[in-house]
């Protein structure tokens, strides 16, 4: 029996979305983003407003990158890849890749691709990522919009996760809807060279690559005055 036509549309959106959103089933290059995640870090570094401020990012017990794209027809998903790191007693940890997707039905149409920057206020906060499990950000770990400036910043109601993006050349606060974000071992296999796991790379017990060192320079770096 042939399926009636009106169902043909409906079917290859969701095909189209499985074999999209499913960034998990082969390595992807790591340090494309570790690259890109260094110029913005330099990037709101050098702003002198509507940034990270300096307190918020040198308090900041970790950080996520996560380049996130969403597009659809009728069926309307969104998929991510990007990092995470730790800021441990003997300094940056390696960056451990992460994947984050979703899905949601209704008329949608065109494709947006966004960066979005998650500074890990708490130590549960980076354990959630060190487990190495799918969780819920925004469920599991409270995530909130997070202040631009110093003077937001003393009066802000502090959160596990405060959540940026960069918006015309800045970076400004994101009210965040939840996103299902879980490791990509296949990928740091490929980047490290070996098997580790996400808690082996932000406890640093594997030490960052060459590759991540541009990057830990960047968190390293003041801001500029």
């Amino acid at each position: 029996m042939k399926a009636p036509a009106r169902l043909l549309p409906v079917a290859v959106a969701l095909l189209s979305f499985l074999s999209i959103a499913t960034p998990g089933w082969a390595a992807w290059d790591l340090q494309d983003t570790v690259n890109r995640a260094t110029k913005d870090v330099y990037h709101f570094k050098g702003l002198h407003k509507r940034t990270i401020p300096r307190s918020v990012f040198e308090q900041a017990k970790g950080i996520a990158y996560l380049r996130k794209k969403e597009e659809g027809f009728i069926f309307g998903f969104s998929s991510g890849k990007g990092l995470v790191m730790a800021k441990t007693a003997h300094g940056w940890s390696g960056p451990a890749a992460i994947k984050s997707g979703g899905m949601s039905f209704g008329l949608e149409v065109g494709a947006e691709t966004e960066q979005l920057l998650f500074i890990l206020n708490t130590s549960e906060a980076v354990e959630h990522f060190a487990k190495g499990h799918k969780f819920k950000l925004g469920v599991d770990v409270a995530a909130t919009a997070g202040p631009t400036s110093e003077e937001e910043a003393r009066h802000h109601k502090k959160a596990p996760v405060y959540v940026y993006t960069r918006s015309k050349g800045f970076w400004t606060a994101l009210a965040f809807k939840e996103s299902t974000v879980e490791p990509d071992r296949a990928t740091d296999k490929e980047y490290y060279g070996k098997q580790v796991t996400t808690r082996e790379i932000l406890e640093r017990k594997v030490l960052p690559p060459p590759g991540a060192k541009p990057l830990i320079r960047a968190l390293n770096a003041p801001y500029r005055k």
